[in-house]
């Protein structure tokens, strides 16, 4: 059964007896944010929130390149132009000091650290991978959350508009649900969600709080092994950002003389789940996006080059104290770790 009803003389959005319904009443409750709007996917959720924006055609969206191509997409497909701007060198995300000049600013709250809000101009924020029960809105208009199956809440496909203000919320939910109620001359789309994800997004998002902790607690717990085994090639994760970051992926950098595939062979090779950066190359570099750098992107040129990212779920094992990890990162600087994380039972990271 659909959460949604087809017909004018019922309000727009799913019915109170679903499970969509209770999903954006949690997150209402657990955010305070007063509207929660459930669609298909976060890349629905940014469309829709672009939409709802009314801008005219081609107006100027900036935002990162060192990002999902969702975020750009969604600027297309709202038939928006995108800009890139620089990113910040520890934070990883959209830098207001250099960033061109727009109509509206999207920031990344890349691998879940919330990005700056301080733009000179309307700000909308894709937040899909910041899901967070203390996630605040001030001063963006509208932002977005992610229930992929990657994400904190994975619940395969699913996203969420979240904003403070009635008629974005309106706009929104006309836009996701084919326009429906034809109160206004817009056209929406097929962006609902379906009751089966909804119920598993709800009880994931009902844990949400006690897993972000338990996020937050091993990457201080790991920055601070990794300071005790302080070796200058690896750049941490910075501590002030911990509690302001849903660590979606634990990022942190190499310096540029390591061979970063190699040492992404050996973390592997020893049991640990790591990558080379987040985008190879960033989007700029990608025909269906370069045309939208407006100018040097040096930063995320080097971010490319010498960031990594720490999945949080190791191949099943036995507790691993963040010691160990820690050890086992410095140690495959240069060869491989004399310890590994074994396969095994269940794992916890401690």
């Amino acid at each position: 059964m659909s959460a949604y009803r087809s017909s004018p003389q019922h309000s727009v959005g799913p019915r109170e007896d679903s499970w969509v319904y209770r999903l954006e009443a949690l997150a209402e409750t657990l955010t305070g944010i007063h509207h929660a709007v459930a669609c298909n996917s976060g890349t629905m959720a940014l469309i829709a929130g672009l939409r709802a924006l009314d801008l005219p055609r081609g107006s100027r969206i900036v935002t990162s390149p060192y990002t999902f191509s969702a975020t750009v997409a969604a600027i297309i497909h709202a038939e928006l132009q995108p800009m890139f701007g620089d990113v910040d060198p520890i934070t990883y995300t959209l830098d207001p000091r250099v960033a061109p000049v727009g109509d509206c600013y999207m920031p990344v709250d890349l691998f879940g650290l919330r990005a700056s809000r301080d733009f000179p101009g309307r700000v909308v924020a894709d937040s899909c991978q910041a899901a967070d029960p203390g996630f605040t809105l001030s001063p963006a208009l509208w932002a977005t959350w992610s229930f992929n199956g990657h994400k904190n809440v994975p619940a395969g496909e699913a996203g969420m508009l979240l904003t403070n203000r009635n008629d974005l919320a309106d706009r929104a939910r006309l836009f996701i649900s084919h326009g429906e109620n034809w109160r206004e001359p817009r056209v929406g789309m097929n962006g609902r969600l379906n009751e089966l994800t909804a119920c598993v997004a709800y009880y994931g998002l009902k844990e949400l709080g006690a897993r972000n902790a338990e996020r937050r607690r091993m990457a201080s717990n790991l920055g601070q092994e990794l300071l005790n085994r302080y070796d200058p090639r690896i750049i941490p994760l910075a501590e002030e950002h911990i509690s302001n970051h849903a660590l979606y992926v634990y990022p942190f950098r190499v310096r540029h003389d390591v061979d970063r595939a190699a040492y992404v062979a050996r973390l592997n090779g020893a049991g640990l789940t790591a990558t080379e950066g987040y985008i190879r190359p960033p989007l700029h570099k990608y025909p269906a996006f370069e045309r939208f750098q407006v100018g040097p992107l040096p930063i995320v040129e080097e971010l490319s080059t010498q960031s990594l990212v720490l999945l949080p779920d190791l191949q099943p094992g036995y507790p691993v104290p963040m010691s160990a990890v820690a050890q086992l990162m410095v140690e495959a600087l240069d060869g491989t770790p004399s310890i590994q994380v074994a396969p095994g039972e269940d794992v916890t990271w401690v």
